[in-house]
């Protein structure tokens, strides 16, 4: 019923699968390496998903708003005592650049801001402008 098979025969039968067994094996190691390349990168960009989001959740944490608010109504108070022109115009971008990061602005500080500042700056048009 069954042939004894001898080494030869063995060896003859296994090496004619052996390049297919190669090419598999080689093409899982690829696949593999592909999808652990791919979850690394995922996983650095979740990472800094993650950071910016918290970043935004601490900037909008009402410590931080209020603490810009005070440095920022501090800077528009220190304009009128200013000694020239040019320690008003810093005075009015310190204060600008802390009113780009207030999400609430206070309703007294509005019309300054927005006759003054544009995009975080002094804004052209402005008296404090240089």
């Amino acid at each position: 019923m069954y042939d004894d098979m001898t080494p030869h025969q063995v060896m003859r039968e296994t090496g004619r699968w052996f390049p297919a067994a190669v090419v598999v094996a080689v093409a899982v190691v690829a696949l593999g390496l592909i999808v652990t390349f791919i979850c690394w990168q995922a996983g650095w960009w979740f990472a800094q998903h993650n950071a910016d989001r918290q970043n935004r959740v601490y900037q909008g944490s009402y410590g931080v708003q209020q603490a810009d608010i005070d440095t920022m109504q501090r800077a528009i108070g220190a304009i009128p005592a200013a000694a020239d022109k040019a320690q008003a115009n810093a005075d009015a971008q310190e204060a600008c650049s802390y009113a780009a990061q207030i999400t609430i602005m206070p309703p007294a500080d509005k019309g300054w801001v927005a006759q003054n500042c544009l995009a975080g700056a002094v804004a052209p048009g402005s008296q404090y402008a240089k």
